[in-house]
């Protein structure tokens, strides 16, 4: 067995329940399986995450997974490494956090029921749902750019392919590649038509990319006899960054999405991989073992340039997934997502009468409108979010009206689906969904 992953050492739970099967090169040799990843509960595994916190740096929050307290857990850190903050704490190994569009729920990997399953939960690791609840090993989740799917890999049918489900409840499940070898790291495109990933067809692995509808339409991207995994694509879907051994250790790379103006970023002679765009795509996370031991770092995406190490410290820090938003959170917290290009709006009418919108932005009491998408009705992007919150101890008592609304579909073809969740003191006092101009109440 060729064992990629052998140097990220994951939880037994993981590898058992994997089979030792084939996985994704994580760092290490060439090619291991994620029984090898979590092989090692003391090493590095997955885990829950904390409350969303508001940060002023340009590229929000990172959520990464950890052995730094004894067992694998998630956790995230700013984007200039300034705070740590952990934000799952059980005996079970959670791992590999990958954010929703809205930055409001992460899906990661996890052993809690014994074997690894695809879990969804709030950013502050609250309400876990078990979405595959399989007896195969379910790994490597990542979300649609719209928010209504999760790809992911598994091995309940032998080897490792990849497969969609339905985000909110893991129904609808779809198996998109049926080959004889194994497929690893599937990545959606920013319009969540296409899905990119390794695969091992040629022998060998490369890149891949296929229809996210139903894995049709294979199209190869990378051509030599390296070892390229762990794709991921920019948010302008114009290149993808990855994982490659072709100059001889592990560095990463970017391309343009047809394979064309490869890049190495990282050059060095350390143990590099795993990166992840930022949201604004001028910086890309990755983890490497440059210190010794593997640390999460940040660099300019166009070059690799004005390198950052964000986390510090003796033992294993993977898997970097950028928060798509960074949303303020406090003693009330009201979110909208929606799940189209359209511009909608959110406001809060406070017990006093004042209004929170995209015309008043701040309240004489210290609400505010923080994220506030789709503004400028350029149809770049699938989905949108946003967010109004008062800080700690500073929310008005009293009655509260919430209010959705369609400001302009800006080239939608339908009202978009919406969700509409409200906070108080970090518990969630109402949660609507709907696809029409809305008003709601609440209290403080």
């Amino acid at each position: 067995m060729n064992n990629t992953h052998q140097k990220y050492n994951v939880p037994k739970f993981l590898l058992m329940a994997l089979l030792i099967s084939v996985i994704f090169i994580t760092f290490g040799m060439a090619q291991a399986s994620y029984d090898t990843k979590v092989a090692d509960s003391s090493q590095q595994v997955l885990h829950t995450l904390a409350p969303i916190q508001q940060t002023t740096t340009s590229q929000g929050l990172i959520a990464f997974h950890s052995n730094q307290e004894g067992n694998n857990e998630i956790y995230t850190v700013t984007a200039d490494g300034s705070q740590t903050t952990r934000i799952t704490t059980n005996e079970e190994n959670d791992v590999e956090p990958a954010y929703s569009q809205d930055s409001l729920r992460i899906a990661f990997t996890t052993d809690r029921d014994g074997n690894a399953e695809i879990y969804t939960m709030f950013a502050d690791g609250t309400d876990p749902i078990n979405l595959t609840n399989h007896e195969g090993g379910d790994i490597e989740a990542a979300y649609s750019p719209d928010g209504s799917r999760i790809v992911f890999r598994s091995n309940r049918d032998g080897n490792w392919e990849i497969y969609s489900m339905m985000a909110a409840d893991g129904s609808d499940l779809i198996r998109l590649t049926n080959t004889a070898t194994d497929e690893v790291d599937p990545a959606y495109s920013p319009d969540g038509s296409r899905i990119t990933f390794g695969g091992r067809e040629t022998g060998n692995f490369e890149i891949y990319s296929m229809m996210a509808a139903d894995g049709s339409d294979w199209v190869q991207i990378t051509h030599n006899a390296a070892e390229d995994v762990q794709p991921s694509y920019s948010p302008d879907g114009t290149r993808i960054v990855f994982r490659s051994n072709q100059d001889g250790d592990f560095e990463v790379y970017s391309m343009a999405v047809d394979g064309s103006d490869l890049i190495n970023l990282t050059n060095n002679n350390a143990d590099d991989g795993l990166p992840a765009y930022s949201h604004d795509g001028t910086h890309i996370a990755f983890a490497s073992d440059q210190d010794g031991d593997y640390e999460i770092y940040s660099m300019v995406a166009a070059d690799g340039s004005d390198l950052i190490q964000l986390t510090n410290n003796d033992t294993v820090d993977l898997f970097p997934a950028y928060a798509p938003v960074t949303l303020g959170t406090g003693e009330v917290q009201v979110t909208l997502s929606w799940n189209n290009q359209s511009d909608m709006d959110l406001y809060v009418i406070e017990p006093n009468g004042e209004t929170i919108d995209y015309t008043a932005r701040q309240s004489s009491t210290g609400g505010e409108l923080d994220v506030d998408s789709n503004a400028i009705c350029d149809g770049s992007n699938v989905s949108g979010v946003e967010n109004i919150f008062w800080p700690d101890n500073g929310a008005p008592l009293g009655s509260y009206t919430v209010g959705v609304k369609q400001y302009g579909a800006c080239g939608a073809a339908d009202y978009p689906n919406w969700t509409l969740t409200v906070r108080v003191r970090g518990q969630i006092v109402l949660q609507e969904q709907g696809n029409s101009d809305m008003e709601f109440t609440f209290g403080v």
